[in-house]
């Protein structure tokens, strides 16, 4: 192209054009995707405690998303994926776990397709978190920039994972992993917070019972948006006048004077709904050292407009309710010790317990021992009805000679009592004879009832299965 420029302008424009990085700054060796002759589809193979609305799909986690892709597009409300690092330890873990160990490169091509086809499971409202640890955090964050656009990138939560030890590395002790947050538009996103409980409450008073417990919090605050209505005076018990930032009568009215945009002291409502408030039993005064101070309740249920409220507390971004300790104890109470470093219940159930949605659809196609699983299980007894949809492969190890699926991740959920049905991924041929996929497949595995005729069932795989039969060339 630069040899078929005919003036510098038009060179200029071709070394443009090629020095622009579609790929946010980086650049990776993908695996090509190709068609194939067969598809891939899922069979139920049984129900575990009675069935119900969750899903386990054995199998490879690309198949097993593009069979949900069928049945569940934009219907997904949170996703939470641990993959496979790498080999983050040197060592037993390294050698049990990783002897194929993952680089870089091969991890975020395994990842790129499948975020892909999660990015078309989540609805509008949804987000996606991904555990990943400190070694590839700033390359699986640019492919979610990627995939999710940067605009929607809502955290790099910080997960203090170890207490003490941590010698993962001569130089540093490394204690912490990061937990990587997108939503599908942050604009309409519903992870606003978890509801504020009785421990988030520590005082009481008469108003108990129709109001909960409550808080106190200070009522005037240094403000970067001065407003003049917020700044008046407060009569104290003994009769004296308090004015927000504790100033004197001179320095309030030379500050009410000045009508520079600026920050300055103020208090949280206007007068009038301040004189409500205290009416209604919010204003509480303390002197402590012959100072006044005035400070107003926050009530678990009401606001002090008296209406209803939901008290919420914002996910921090930085987690430490939970170690990599819990996560073993989580499955050595259940009498499991076939899988390594499982994430704990408490930190999954801290991430979806933030998503707004008490019936919310859960997502989870790394699905390992099956933590996400027991996570929402432990959320619903709130009286949620959130659903759980897993997805792991089966690979065999000395611990787990049937597979991890079969030997670790449905022995937790026999053992936690989480009613869930069992699929496996299977392959048809697609044209006709007796192994197509027409004669093979159920659609009441799809939750559809059952087609009426045979024309009826030809449209849907026609029209369905197409996306299935996509598969990776991996580089020899």
């Amino acid at each position: 192209m630069i040899e078929l420029g005919n003036t510098k302008e038009q060179i200029d424009l071709v070394f443009q054009w090629g020095s622009q990085n579609p790929q946010t700054g980086y650049y990776f060796d993908r695996q090509v995707e190709n068609f194939r002759d067969s598809a891939m589809y899922l069979k139920k193979v049984e129900s575990i405690n009675g069935g119900g609305d969750n899903k386990l799909i054995i199998g490879d986690n690309y198949d097993a998303l593009n069979n949900l892709l069928i049945t569940h597009k934009e219907k997904i409300d949170v996703i939470y994926i641990d993959p496979p690092y790498g080999m983050n330890n040197e060592g037993e873990f390294a050698k049990t776990n990783y002897e194929n160990k993952i680089e870089r490169d091969s991890l975020l091509s395994m990842l790129e397709p499948r975020l892909e086809i999660a990015k078309q499971l989540l609805n509008d409202e949804g987000v996606i978190f991904c555990s990943i640890d400190d070694k590839n955090q700033a390359y699986v964050k640019l492919l979610f920039d990627r995939v999710f656009q940067n605009s929607n990138f809502i955290s790099s939560l910080i997960w203090h994972a170890r207490r003490g030890g941590g010698n993962d590395t001569k130089l540093v002790a490394v204690d912490h992993e990061y937990i990587i947050a997108y939503a599908k538009n942050k604009n309409s996103c519903l992870l606003i917070g978890r509801k504020k409980t009785d421990d988030d409450f520590v005082l009481q008073d008469e108003h108990l019972k129709t109001r909960g417990k409550y808080n106190l919090q200070q009522f005037d605050r240094a403000s970067l948006t001065y407003t003049l209505t917020l700044d008046y005076p407060i009569e104290c018990p003994d009769g004296s006048k308090l004015f927000p930032g504790h100033v004197n009568k001179l320095k309030w009215d030379q500050r009410r004077k000045n009508t520079a945009k600026r920050n300055d002291w103020r208090w949280m409502m206007s007068e009038e709904t301040y004189k409500k408030a205290k009416e209604n039993d919010f204003i509480v005064f303390e002197k402590k050292n012959g100072v006044w101070r005035v400070k107003v309740k926050t009530y678990q249920f009401i606001d002090y407009k008296l209406k209803k409220k939901d008290r919420l507390l914002k996910l921090r971004s930085i987690i430490t309710s939970s170690n990599t300790q819990d996560g073993r104890k989580d499955l050595e109470n259940l009498d499991i010790k076939s899988f390594d470093y499982p994430k704990p219940v408490k930190l999954i159930s801290d991430l979806i317990q933030n998503y707004a949605k008490s019936n919310a659809t859960v997502l989870d196609f790394f699905a390992g021992s099956g933590t996400t699983a027991q996570s929402v299980l432990e959320l619903n007894k709130d009286g949620g009805k959130r659903k759980v949809f897993l997805c792991t492969n089966n690979d065999k190890d000395d611990r787990n000679p049937n597979g991890i699926a079969k030997d670790t991740t449905i022995k937790r959920l026999k053992k936690i009592n989480i009613p869930i049905n069992v699929y496996e991924i299977n392959q048809a041929e697609i044209y006709s004879g007796d192994n197509s996929l027409l004669n093979l497949i159920d659609e009441v595995d799809y939750d559809l009832p059952k087609f009426t005729s045979r024309i009826k069932k030809i449209e849907w795989v026609t029209n369905n299965f197409k996306v299935t039969t996509r598969g990776l060339i991996k580089k020899p």
